[in-house]
């Protein structure tokens, strides 16, 4: 049951980009509530809730306790919005190719990737029928949320410790290295910044508490903290704003 398939803006329906969010940090927290409602304000489900899809995954090698308290924190933060969450146990290659696993995620409108480990969350995902059932619900219209390492495994590539070598993320956000919990430690952040500067043709930082959201091609900072870009355009800082044009270069 697993592919081997893998993002590319042709595969998306009429050559748009899908609904993404990276946020920073503080994941199912009441904190990241404004940012949560903006997500499930951008679904279109009608007169039903819609379905969100918690995944520890990133977490995995952390313990059973760990990631399923992940679990029902996001199962209890979302039904608390108004949807209709379930835990999905995606903790390793093989239930990544589980076919009930695999069902809940293609029934969701909204699947969340929580923290943990990004190099293991791309390597148990990469692949695998979880992944391309994640792949369906974009291109079907929902939404892809990642909290720091949900959000760092969404760009090109994924920073290592410091900023040292890393290694490749699923490339919903070409040619870009995604920085989460950014305000929290600035200085380990200034200093990994000026190392990764000139390695990717965005670095983006984002704090905690906040989103960077794209949704119909257009970007924006949702949140209590700021979104901070150095791209083509040299640096911005965004706070609960749409960013200009041209801000991020996103082109394979």
């Amino acid at each position: 049951m697993a592919t081997d398939r893998s993002f590319t803006k042709s595969d998306h329906a009429e050559g748009v980009n899908p609904t993404i969010a990276l946020v920073g940090s503080g994941e199912y927290l009441d904190v990241c509530r404004p940012v949560d409602e903006h997500l499930l304000s951008l679904l279109d489900t009608g007169e039903r809730a819609p379905r969100v899809a918690c995944l520890p995954t990133a977490a995995a090698k952390d313990g059973e306790r760990v990631w399923r308290a992940w679990q029902d924190r996001g199962v209890a933060h979302f039904t608390r919005l108004g949807a209709e969450a379930v835990a999905v146990d995606v903790i390793d290659r093989r239930t990544a190719d589980d076919d009930v696993m695999v069902r809940d995620i293609a029934g969701a409108d909204l699947v969340y990737l929580s923290g943990g480990k990004p190099a293991l969350l791309h390597q148990l995902l990469e692949g695998t029928a979880a992944w391309a059932a994640i792949l369906g619900v974009l291109d079907r219209g929902g939404v892809l949320a990642g909290c720091s390492a949900g959000a760092m495994v969404q760009g090109s590539h994924i920073a290592g410790l410091r900023g040292g070598a890393g290694s490749t993320g699923f490339g919903l956000l070409a040619n870009t290295i995604v920085l989460p919990h950014f305000n929290e430690y600035p200085s380990l952040a200034g200093d990994v910044v000026n190392r990764l500067v000139g390695r990717a043709r965005n670095i983006v930082g984002i704090d905690g508490a906040t989103a960077l959201v794209r949704h119909q091609d257009q970007f924006r900072a949702v949140g209590r903290g700021s979104v901070s870009v150095w791209g083509p355009n040299g640096k911005g800082r965004f706070h609960n704003e749409d960013l200009p044009e041209g801000t991020l270069s996103i082109s394979g």
